[in-house]
């Protein structure tokens, strides 16, 4: 018996060839997205990871603080399963203690800088604190104290200076406590020991151009530029872990961007308009003109160590802000160091001297 033959159309073949296409071309992309969707979620959870690793190094390093001034790097398993590491380099520099944080993760990591210190002491936690000298303060014109102050047994009252008297009906808009006779301990051994850094480094260069550009990294050593006679700081960025020392004066120009970096010089001056983030250690003065902005983390610190005829001196000048510490001390009570907070100044931080004090500027800290 004949078997029956079909035909087959002749673009069979290739539709067929089409679909195996197809099918082949859809397989493709199920396996790609399926292998795509793994490598989202991996590096999500290794992101996860790293951000997990970096915020606990950065609670390891605020639970505990340096001892000395050499930066110092440790490196640890967090979980003990090798793949969670971290490392991290800490130091203090300035008033400020420093870390440099970094959690590698799989090959991947995640870097961290930042500044940090110790909870002021209890007795700062107020608006005012002035030590007892068997004497009342005497507020005058529009002068208002928000928050806690600590005051001598003497009190608060009323004043009158150059025909102007007290332009509000309460004294302190909070409450008063009595304070002693010596103001709450600071570190003063800390910003002593960047006072005596001048004679501690003898290696001081003359003449030499400085550079244009520096970006020192925090993990490395410090980088010094310590010159004889005065230094002009003029069109310059210097960023980092740098110290920058003058046995004169230090000048900087408006047009120069400090990112934290240190200056120590007998005698430190920012010319009007300057920004940055800076630390300014002297010995005699310290002068901030006008419409300046020290961003935080900035200090401007004065220690005065030896006996001298000259007053020192730390000025911030009208319109002026710092964001941070301002600071005078003297070991000699003979020397009064002087403090001038100029009128439209402000202080958005901690203002600490055992001198005189003549705030014409706002403080908020």
């Amino acid at each position: 018996m004949r078997k029956k033959r079909h035909k087959v159309a002749a673009g069979s073949l290739l539709i067929t060839v089409v679909i195996a296409l197809v099918l082949g071309l859809i397989c493709s992309l199920l396996i790609l997205s399926g292998y795509h969707e793994l490598r989202i979620r991996t590096d999500r959870d290794i992101e996860t990871s790293l951000n997990r690793n970096l915020q606990s190094a950065v609670n390891m390093v605020l639970a505990g603080h340096p001892q000395t001034g050499v930066p110092q790097s440790s490196a640890m398993d967090l979980y003990g399963k090798g793949n969670d590491s971290v490392i991290i380099t800490e130091g203090i520099w300035g008033v400020y203690d420093f870390a440099s944080v970094e959690a590698r993760v799989e090959g991947r990591s995640r870097h961290r800088n930042l500044f940090f210190g110790p909870l002021p002491a209890d007795s700062l936690d107020g608006c005012l604190y002035l030590a007892e000298h068997q004497r009342s303060l005497s507020l005058v014109g529009n002068t208002r104290l928000t928050g806690k102050a600590y005051l001598p047994k003497g009190g608060i009252k009323p004043g009158y200076i150059n025909q102007r008297g007290y332009d509000h009906s309460d004294l302190v808009n909070g409450p008063i406590w009595q304070s002693t006779n010596t103001l709450p301990d600071v570190d003063i051994d800390r910003v002593r020991y960047y006072g005596d850094w001048l004679r501690r480094d003898s290696l001081a260069e003359q003449g030499q151009e400085l550079p244009d550009t520096i970006e020192h990294s925090f993990t490395d050593a410090v980088q010094t530029i310590h010159r004889k006679g005065p230094i002009t700081l003029s069109g310059v960025k210097y960023a980092g872990h740098i110290i920058i020392g003058s046995d004169s004066l230090i000048e900087v120009d408006s047009d120069v961007v400090l990112n934290g970096v240190l200056l120590i010089a007998p005698v430190v001056r920012f010319r009007r308009g300057f920004s940055g983030k800076v630390q300014a250690f002297g010995t005699d003065s310290i002068i901030v003109e006008e419409a300046c902005h020290m961003r935080y983390p900035s200090a401007l610190v004065i220690v005065k160590e030896n006996k001298g005829k000259s007053q020192p001196r730390l000025v911030v000048g009208e319109n002026s802000v710092v964001e941070g510490l301002v600071l005078t001390h003297a070991d000699d009570a003979s020397v009064m160091t002087l403090m001038e907070l100029r009128s439209g100044s402000l202080i958005r931080g901690i203002v600490y001297s055992n001198g005189f004090l003549s705030p014409e500027g706002g403080v908020y800290g």
